[in-house]
């Protein structure tokens, strides 16, 4: 768990230091970023005035998981073993 809170505190970092590195997403106004080598990724919203800008954490989502609130057009591939 160690190793999470560690990755975290280093996006957050990037994210503070580059708000417009990763594109706005064009329906939904967030941006994204992976972290812990794409396990995770962090959704966020900038919001901008004229000397300051404030970032807010709207999601973290585990890249390993469904993530169907997210991504509803996901499928969990399934197997045949007979």
């Amino acid at each position: 768990m160690d190793l999470f809170w560690t990755d975290h505190d280093q996006v957050l970092k990037f994210i503070s230091e580059n708000p417009t590195t990763p594109a706005v997403h064009p329906a939904t106004g967030d941006q994204t970023w992976p972290f812990a080598d794409g396990r995770y990724r962090l959704f966020f919203k900038v919001i901008r005035d004229t000397k300051d800008s404030t970032i807010y954490l709207t999601h973290i989502i585990d890249n390993r998981q469904a993530n169907l609130s997210v991504y509803p057009g996901n499928k969990m591939p399934t197997f045949d073993e007979s």
